[in-house]
């Protein structure tokens, strides 16, 4: 009976550990510079955080996937959804992401959707306010101790993309580099907004993934987005469309996306 109990209470403890928030994720978020952070889960190989950060006193929500481990500061990747999404379609991305030692914030655009976390209206929402919104989640992450400030990556996904796209030329001193996932490069800044010239003063390395069955953004435009850069290399997926909905998919971007940053982290 006394062995029973202690297996029992031993599973308790076990269970405390890697569920939910914890006295250990909070106390980790003190000794990384995290403040107050809240804690939201820990897992063994992550704790996730809560951080708000603010744009034009608009509150901007998200998640950050800190790495387990001694390392005091790790590379970190700044992570902004498509239309209509959330910070929650990138929790795949980000766990793939930690267990490679590499931090990443997940974050809802102001206005992003229905279900965004963060502030605003879909009214007010452009790619603009988009690109302001991950420019503001920049300069606050790169503020806090566990960031490696010579290697901040911005990765856009869909929307999200051209918005990082369109932030990278005027921050360039303050990433290494870029990851676009599908990018939606189809111009909503005008008539005389020239889209592609914009993004093309990036003159830093970028990586381009894209589904060969895409019907959102079709290979081609993303063929032409590589084209438009000075440094890009372009990884399509045989038969991925929109999203990377398949876990397999997911996985191979995910993978790219880490080798890519490995790789320039070690140029360094």
């Amino acid at each position: 009976m006394r062995r029973k109990i202690r297996i029992a209470v031993c599973l308790l403890l076990i269970a405390a550990c890697f569920s939910g928030c914890g006295g250990g994720g909070q106390q980790r978020a003190q000794t990384m510079g995290l403040g107050d952070a809240k804690a939201v889960k820990t897992r063994i190989d992550y704790t996730i955080y809560e951080l708000t950060f603010q744009r034009d006193n608009l509150n901007i929500y998200g998640q950050l996937y800190l790495p387990a481990g001694d390392e005091k500061t790790y590379p970190t990747v700044i992570i902004g959804h498509g239309f209509g999404s959330t910070y929650r379609n990138s929790a795949t991305d980000c766990k793939a992401f930690a267990k490679a030692g590499i931090a990443s914030f997940a974050f809802d655009f102001c206005g992003g959707s229905e279900d965004s976390n963060s502030d605003g209206d879909m009214d007010d929402m452009t790619v603009f306010t988009e690109s302001a919104d991950m420019e503001a989640v920049l300069k606050g992450i790169r503020t806090y101790d566990f960031v490696d400030k010579d290697n901040v990556f911005l990765l856009g996904k869909s929307l999200g993309g051209q918005a990082a796209a369109l932030l990278a030329p005027r921050k360039s001193e303050d990433i290494r580099g870029m990851v676009l996932f599908y990018p939606y490069m189809i111009n909503m800044g005008g008539r005389d907004f020239d889209l592609f010239g914009k993004i093309a003063e990036y003159e830093e390395d970028v990586l381009i993934v894209q589904g060969t069955e895409d019907k959102a953004v079709p290979v081609e435009l993303s063929r032409k987005t590589a084209e438009a850069y000075k440094s890009a290399r372009l990884v399509e997926l045989d038969g991925a469309g929109h999203g990377f909905r398949d876990d397999e998919d997911r996985k191979k971007a995910d993978e790219a996306a880490i080798d890519y940053i490995r790789k320039k982290v070690s140029e360094k």
